[in-house]
């Protein structure tokens, strides 16, 4: 995860290949997700399977970027500057839809998109408790949208690989319509990113939605 090596000097973290940002399945997924048994709950709330999920890896993108503009060589190393840093905060919300919130001056506008994504996860999970749907989602490709932003914007991204870091992507944590739901995600090819799970073996399915097979090897 790079959120783990941003203590380093940029000495240290320059000669990573790729940009790992985790997340944790029995952490961020299971209780929210897992009450979500059968195939007709998950096509019943397939978008907002996927748009939870967009958000949590939205956060844990935003709590490393929040750790970058806080260093000194965020402009000179990382290329993050102001200009960056406003074009991030934007695509992500226009993505989230109307604000719910004022937008507060003298605060990090990635700061503020950290908050926005929180409570954009709050709400969707109680508007999925009481069986309603979102009036809107983020879609299947806003994660690959916002990587390609990412490596287009940061200089620091364009060199290097985003990587996704699934943890304990296993039935035991998401049930298997939840994992055909999310698999729409993880299996999207992107240059500027790729997803790397672990799971328990035979704990994975390797069906989407759209009933195509993963090669095993993957």
């Amino acid at each position: 995860s790079l959120k783990a090596h941003l203590h380093k000097p940029f000495p240290e973290i320059e000669p990573m290949r790729l940009a790992g940002f985790f997340v944790s399945c029995s952490i961020d997924l299971q209780n929210r997700l897992s009450w979500i048994k059968t195939q007709a709950l998950a096509e019943r709330f397939r978008e907002e399977i996927i748009h939870y999920f967009n958000l949590v890896a939205t956060r844990e993108i935003l709590n490393a970027l929040l750790l970058i503009v806080n260093r000194p060589d965020r402009e000179t190393a990382w290329g993050l500057g102001v200009s960056e840093e406003n074009q991030i905060y934007s695509f992500i919300m226009e993505n989230l839809g109307p604000p719910s919130g004022p937008r507060l001056q003298g605060v990090s506008r990635l700061a503020q998109a950290r908050e926005a994504t929180e409570r954009e996860m709050s709400a969707a999970r109680a508007q999925m408790l009481r069986g309603l749907n979102l009036p809107s989602t983020m879609p299947e490709s806003f994660l690959g949208d916002l990587t390609v932003l990412l490596s287009q914007a940061v200089s620091f991204f364009r060199v290097r690989r985003i990587a996704f870091l699934v943890d304990d992507f296993s039935i035991h944590r998401l049930p298997e319509p939840v994992q055909i739901v999310l698999n729409r995600v993880i299996w999207e090819r992107r240059p500027t990113h790729v997803f790397k799970l672990s799971c328990e073996k035979y704990g994975a399915v390797l069906t989407d939605s759209f009933h195509a097979t993963i090669d095993v090897t993957r």
